[in-house]
């Protein structure tokens, strides 16, 4: 590739410093209690039965939760 001029790297070499960063996620989903949980399943399923669009085709594949 350096042959063909397709790729050229340079011979200076630069070092910088950086702060520390947390990157380790917030996982809010483990602090929800059953009843948080149970609350959810019931909204997203009341939405998915009467105002989510849905094909005709398609509403056989449309899943509810269990309470």
């Amino acid at each position: 590739l350096r042959d063909r001029k397709i790729i050229r790297f340079c011979d200076y070499i630069e070092v910088s410093e950086c702060d520390d960063v947390d990157r380790r996620a917030d996982k809010p989903w483990t602090r929800l209690t059953p009843r948080d949980k149970q609350m959810i399943r019931k909204e997203l399923n009341e939405y998915k039965s009467s105002e989510m669009e849905i094909h005709p085709d398609s509403a056989r594949y449309t899943r509810f939760h269990p309470p």
